[in-house]
């Protein structure tokens, strides 16, 4: 008797080691949370793309919007800056720091001249007027460009890529688009 207890405890051993049922339970509990942070780090990679996307796409729509007209006012400004605000929700864009500025550009090509500058968000700093500004490649003299900048501070959605690639806690999303004026002329910045 005393044997076939032994005799028993070894096929009762031999017949766990050999048993799959708990396999795929271990696996999973080792592969899942590399799984699950991959899946959270990709919702934030795509939220931080789509943020970046808005940026750009705000400051493009909003030189392009200024530099079909050949005067601006203070009501167009806010206009122009509020339709930029809302091409980039569902961000906060109450945080958002626009400027947008016109140049024109001397007889050489190579340098322009701030003509005005408006400041729109908390923190948004207007180029100084009559500032001359060197230009990187020359362009055609004497044109008037518009420059939109657009600055969104960014927090990521759930915080993945912040603890996972060293990035700060919140960074700052950021474009800049020139256009030239459609009529071919100065653009006038009046109050009303």
């Amino acid at each position: 008797m005393f044997f076939s207890k032994i005799k028993f405890g070894l096929q009762s051993q031999r017949s766990i080691a050999r048993s799959k049922r708990g396999v795929a339970a271990v696996e999973f509990a080792l592969v899942a949370p590399i799984i699950v942070t991959l899946l959270l780090g990709s919702v934030d990679a795509v939220y931080a793309l789509t943020a970046k996307r808005k940026v750009s796409v705000a400051s493009s729509t909003m030189a392009d919007l200024v530099a079909r007209e050949v005067r601006i006012t203070n009501d167009d400004i806010r206009g122009i800056s509020d339709l930029g605000k809302l091409v980039m929700t569902p961000f906060d864009v109450n945080t958002a720091r626009i400027v947008v500025t016109g140049f024109q550009v001397d007889a050489s090509g190579r340098n322009a001249q701030v003509r005005w500058s408006d400041p729109i968000g908390p923190g948004a700093v207007a180029k100084s007027v009559g500032t001359t500004v060197a230009l990187d490649t020359p362009l055609q003299p004497n044109v008037f460009l518009v420059l939109s900048e657009v600055e969104l501070p960014y927090r990521t959605l759930l915080g993945f890529l912040e603890r996972y690639l060293d990035l700060p806690n919140m960074f700052t999303l950021s474009d800049r688009r020139y256009f030239q004026s459609r009529s071919g002329l100065a653009i006038d910045r009046t109050s009303s």
